[in-house]
Order: C-alpha cells, then sequence, then structure tokens
C-alpha cells in the first residue's frame, strides 16, 4: 500500500520536510518603461509589450542574414 504524505513526512526530518512554495511566487519580474523617445529591442515578444503600451513601431529589421533570428525592433513614444 502506498504510503500517505502525512507519514512520509513524519519519517522526515524539520529540514527534509519543509514546504518548498510559500504562495508567493518566487521570481517577480519588475517591468520599467523605457525612458527616451526611442528604443530598439530584439524580439517580438518585446515588441508585442512595447506596441500594447502604445509605442510606435518604426522599423523592424533582421541583423543578420538567418532567416529564423530574431528580429531588431525600433519604436518611437506618441506624443
Amino acid at each position: 500500500m502506498a504510503k500517505k504524505a502525512d507519514e512520509i513526512k513524519e519519517g522526515l526530518s524539520k529540514d527534509e520536510a519543509q514546504n518548498l512554495y510559500s504562495g508567493a511566487d518566487q521570481f517577480e519580474q519588475t517591468e520599467e518603461e523605457p525612458k527616451g523617445n526611442k528604443v530598439t529591442v530584439i524580439g517580438i515578444i518585446e515588441a508585442e509589450k512595447l506596441q500594447k503600451a502604445g509605442w510606435t513601431l518604426v522599423s523592424a529589421t533582421r541583423p543578420s542574414g538567418d532567416p529564423f533570428g530574431d528580429k531588431e525592433y525600433k519604436f518611437e513614444r506618441n506624443k
């Protein structure tokens, strides 16, 4: 018969049985608004974030000859 979680915890020391999930996210990503009126980002995800924040796309170029590589996006802040 399989052991229940309580039975397993009783057999472990206090350090081994700690709950690693505290209920809070361990990694909190802070998003800072780019400074200035122009910004350049690489990757579609970063570009989408700026576009949703109201920035205007000026150009999208491929910095290398790789057809599957990321593009470089240049944005300007709307005034």
